[in-house]
Order: C-alpha cells, then structure tokens, then sequence
C-alpha cells in the first residue's frame, strides 16, 4: 500500500465520501480522489489536512506507510 491507498482505506472504514474529507480538508473531491489513486503528489501541508480530516496523527499515517513499505521490501519468512 501507499500513501494514496492509506489514505483511501482510512476513509472507506470511516464511511465517508471523498466530499466529506476533501471539504473538511479544504480542497475538493477530485484532488483527493487523485491522491488516493497516487495520480497526484501530495504536499506535507496537505497531508496534514488530510490526516486531521481524518482523525489522524501526521507521525502515526507516516509510520503506518513505514510499516507497510517494510513488510512489502521484506515480507516474513515462512515457517517450515
């Protein structure tokens, strides 16, 4: 996952729409729709929008992505 799909998924379990966050966020629906499908670089000010439209924490979304960019570059072992 990335950003965009982070973001995304943050959204769907909230069950809100892309007009709902983009108004709270203070841009509109088609920019985050890009975001979300990684069409658009995000800037750092507009992620911080975002994640407070959210309920987020910048440093929680931000070690979130870590997390997943560590278990996509190094995925567990299998057991044997």
């Amino acid at each position: 996952m990335d950003i965009g799909g982070i973001l995304k998924a943050r959204r769907v379990r909230r069950d809100e729409t892309l007009e709902d966050v983009a108004f709270r966020a203070g841009t509109d629906a088609g920019n985050l729709s890009r975001v979300e499908r990684n069409a658009q670089d995000v800037s750092f000010r507009r992620l911080r929008r975002l994640c407070s439209a959210l309920g987020a924490m910048v440093v929680e979304f931000l070690l979130q992505v870590e997390q997943w960019q560590v278990i996509q570059t190094h995925p567990p072992a299998a057991d044997c």
